[in-house]
Parts: structure tokens; sequence; C-alpha cells
């Protein structure tokens, strides 16, 4: 077989080194796409949980009932600065899509949350059932499984 190879024309040999070479390289930006698409996918997860938590700790600090209209006023920049966090949490879970289908409670936490927020901010129900939710979210260990 060797006499063979040692036979050819170095055009031949060439090609041959050629193909081999970027067959690999092939494989190797493959697994880079496949690597970096992973990368991307725990950003995104991490970017929800770190919403999630800025939105607790937003809510952490204010008082558990706004019952009262004065209250609410008295409070209405810290209640802007927390719908601004309920944002970055629906943008975040608009943005890892498909991937907390495997995780049914952090699905329904993140599609209840807006309504129970609007409940908490128009003193119609308490902040109790929006920090459980919170909760939950963090919780789950959906990030690095």
């Amino acid at each position: 077989m060797w006499q063979v190879v040692y036979n050819w024309p170095w055009v031949t040999v060439w090609a041959a080194v050629s193909a081999l070479f970027t067959t690999i390289t092939a494989f190797i930006a493959f697994w880079a796409m496949r690597v970096w698409r992973q990368q991307e996918a725990l950003k995104a997860k991490m970017a929800l949980k770190m919403a999630v938590a800025e939105y607790s700790n937003s809510l952490s600090q204010l008082p558990v009932n706004l019952d009262s209209p004065a209250l609410r006023i008295k409070k209405r920049a810290e209640l802007r600065e927390l719908r601004h966090k309920l944002n970055a949490i629906l943008n975040a879970v608009l943005i890892c899509e498909q991937m907390l289908e495997e995780y049914p409670r952090v699905v329904s936490c993140c599609r209840s949350l807006p309504e129970a927020h609007k409940d908490y901010v128009r003193g119609l129900n308490n902040n109790i059932h929006v920090k459980y939710c919170c909760h939950l979210i963090l919780s789950q260990q959906f990030v690095f499984k």
C-alpha cells in the first residue's frame, strides 16, 4: 500500500491532506457551534433567575399589603421600579422559549406572576402569592442541573 502512496503525484497527496484537514476543521466548527449554543441557553436561563431574584428583593422591601391608596401613592416610585423588574422577567421568559418546557412549575409561576403582581399593586391581594412564585422559580435547579 505504501508503494502506491509513494508513487502518487504530490498534487494528489496534498489534496488528500487538504481534504483531511478540511474535515477536521468542519468537525471542530460543528463542536464549537454546539458548545456556543449551550452557553447561550445557560446565559438565558441565568438571566431569568437573576431577574426573578432582583424582583423578589425589590418586592421584599415593600409592604405586604398595598390596600390604601395613600400607601400606593407613597410607594409609586418603588412600584414603578418593581414593574420594570417584572418586565425583565417576562423578557427573560420570552428569550428562554422552549428551554423551560421540562420545568412546568417554573413555566406556570412565570405565567401567573403578572396577574399576581397586578393584584398586589392594585391592593386587591397581598404579596405572599408573588413571593411564593418567586421562591418556587428560584428554588428550581434549571440553570445548572
